[in-house]
């Protein structure tokens, strides 16, 4: 699995729960 990938996918789905 990439990592990275997943910590992106999860910090954008913080910023649209955000709004």
């Amino acid at each position: 699995m990439d990592l990275f990938g997943l910590g992106i996918a999860i910090f954008y789905f913080l910023i649209i729960s955000k709004s």
